[in-house]
């Protein structure tokens, strides 16, 4: 990782403990592109938009990345809870967060 992703990291996550939240997803929004591919931006960036209340957008950000992570299990389960998808749906996001404990 490089010190720029690192420091962007280090000011979203502050933004976020601050409950600065929009900071926090402009943060993230920028980082998401500038490193596409760092998992922790990618899921810092879906968390601060869960957080603030883009449950769509949120989703769309973890679904245009081929990352998958624990956190983005957790992150898939959890929006699946407040889109309200069908419990099918949830139950399956669920699993698939859980299983990643069970390896």
């Amino acid at each position: 990782m490089s010190r720029e992703a690192d420091a962007i990291y280090l000011v979203a996550s502050y933004s976020i403990q601050g409950f600065y939240i929009e900071k926090a997803v402009k943060y993230t929004e920028l980082a998401a592109h500038l490193f596409p591919k760092d998992s922790r931006l990618i899921e810092l960036h879906s968390y601060a938009l869960l957080l603030k209340g883009d449950f769509d957008e949120a989703e769309d950000v973890l679904n245009a990345s081929a990352i998958d992570t624990t956190n983005t299990k957790y992150l898939r389960a959890r929006l699946g809870m407040l889109r309200q998808l069908s419990a099918e749906e949830r139950g399956e996001r669920i699993r698939r967060a859980l299983g990643t404990y069970n390896n």
